[in-house]
């Protein structure tokens, strides 16, 4: 999220460049258009962070009431309603709508594509704004191009020939161009963030073909048992697959029925829908937040399921499986809500940064090294951290992520930290990459450093020593044994959540 807001203020500067990395490389990571809509909205707004969630609130809301108004349309005003009875409590749209981040408008830009079609699919105005959102919406996230697929398959389907050449033509100069970009960029590597390195990631050791059909005999099956019974949400046993087979049977039966609805009716979100899930089981990443933008095109397939039984089959079965299905979606997410809502009673919004309601202690410690930082070291420091763009944004200092220094020896990690013309190395636990190589590469050189001040429970801010600790006795060389211990310990005691997928070799 402060990655974003880092881009606004780039784009407001007409560029679009990391300004909060050393050296200002051009992002090549997060497609422009969400950053473009903070700096409009900052414009106007006084840069306030209020406003930003305001505005993905706003976001959240408008893709309700479109479905709802396309479902009213298509199917009937009683089955809008439970579809938005379902969407309302759904924990993950809840969270997205306080959330500062790219998920809420690509949401509310997709539900629009979507929508447009159930108006005047045929009317040339009504199809420049068809393809204009879907483009639009490619380009708040790159997973959008499921949605370009999608429109392209549809007006094939009904030969709208010169539209199609249109909408590939601009697509391909917008969207067609930024992937291109984000393919190319030269500083992708040090970044460590692409998602072309995604698709091809593993692929060396057993070929992409290979490692594409792993990734989609693991994924979907990942997904089908435990993701989505859980992002609906169902009442469902976390982490298990037995205990959720009848979840897993309702969705496949009901959501066939369902699917082949949405088909005669609703084209283009079945396309949209099959198009986003064959990316999900193509991808290298299980994530269940990857769901959230098409949890309500699932929920809708399943109560166009519902409608079928009920017409096709026995009219009070169809009726009695919708409102239960509703009831149940309704009431467990209501019931998380709740606990998330009382997890988040304590919070201080007067001091949001301090306050363990908050924030978690290894978040509270991220933001009391940026407080150090920002009153205790000169306006052209330059800290390695791995949360780079939240550490610049509450610091204001420039940093350097630890993949731009991080290599196969580590006895050059410490002459690589000083070539980077990084002054300081924070070392805490809010990023993946803080457990896993950069605190064992630090570890490593713990004789090269010495601690400038630590925060507890396990954040510490370092910086290169003159002269070499005689051995790994010194303060900087103990504090990153203690690390090392408590991360191997959390680790073992740390509980799966549900969502998570883990490959045994």
């Amino acid at each position: 999220d402060a990655r974003y807001l880092h881009l606004a203020r780039a784009i407001a500067g007409f560029s679009y460049r990391e300004l909060w990395v050393m050296g200002a490389p051009i992002h090549s990571h997060s497609p422009p258009f969400y950053p473009f809509i903070l700096a409009v909205a900052g414009f106007f707004s006084g840069h306030r962070l209020d406003a930003y969630l305001i505005l993905n609130l706003v976001c959240v809301v408008t893709a309700f009431l479109l479905f709802f108004d396309a479902v009213r349309r298509l199917w009937s005003p009683g089955l809008a309603l439970l579809m938005l009875v379902m969407l309302v409590a759904n924990p993950g749209l809840v969270r997205l709508g306080g959330e500062l981040m790219s998920e809420a408008p690509y949401l509310a830009l997709s539900a629009l594509a979507l929508w447009i079609p159930t108006r005047r699919p045929e009317d040339r105005k009504w199809m420049v704004a068809f393809g204009t959102a879907a483009i639009l919406a490619a380009l708040t996230r790159s997973v959008g191009i499921t949605l370009l697929f999608a429109v392209f398959l549809l007006w094939i389907w009904e030969r709208q020939w010169r539209a199609l050449w249109i909408f590939s033509v601009a697509a391909g100069v917008s969207v067609g161009s930024w992937l291109v970009w984000t393919a190319l960029a030269p500083h992708k590597v040090h970044g460590g963030r692409t998602y072309v390195a995604d698709v091809v990631r593993g692929s060396a050791d057993h070929g992409l073909l290979f490692t594409l059909w792993e990734r989609v005999t693991t994924r979907l099956p990942a997904y089908l048992t435990r993701i989505i019974p859980w992002e609906l949400p169902l009442p469902v046993v976390p982490g298990t697959v037995v205990d959720n087979i009848l979840w897993v049977l309702v969705l496949v039966g009901v959501g066939a029925l369902g699917l082949a609805s949405v088909w005669r009716r609703w084209k283009i979100l079945a396309l949209y829908l099959v198009a986003y899930g064959g990316l999900l089981g193509l991808w290298a990443w299980v994530v269940g937040r990857f769901l959230t933008p098409i949890i309500p095109l699932m929920i809708v397939v399943l109560l166009a399921g519902t409608d079928v039984i009920r017409r096709r089959y026995n009219a009070r079965l169809g009726v009695a499986v919708g409102l239960a299905l509703a009831g149940v979606v309704f009431l467990t997410g209501i019931s998380a809500d709740w606990v998330r809502l009382r997890e988040f009673s304590g919070c201080d919004r007067s001091a949001p940064l301090q306050s363990p309601g908050c924030f978690n202690p290894d978040q509270r410690s991220l933001f009391a090294a940026t407080r150090f930082v920002a009153e205790n070291t000169p306006e052209t420091t330059v800290v390695l951290t791995a949360k780079d763009a939240t550490f610049a944004y509450y610091s204001d200092r420039k940093t350097i992520r630890p993949r731009a220094v991080l290599g196969n020896d580590p006895t050059v990690f410490a002459p690589l930290v000083d070539e980077s013309g990084a002054d300081y190395a924070f070392l805490g636990h809010n990023a993946p990459i803080d457990p896993g190589p950069y605190s064992e590469a630090l570890w490593r050189s713990c004789r090269a450093f010495e601690i400038v001040e630590s925060f507890p429970p396990r954040s510490y801010l370092f910086r290169r020593r003159g002269v070499m600790a005689a051995d790994e006795t010194s303060p900087a060389c103990r504090a990153l044994s203690r690390y090392r211990a408590e991360v191997r310990a959390s680790a073992q005691h740390r509980p799966i959540h549900p969502t998570e997928i883990r490959r045994r070799r």
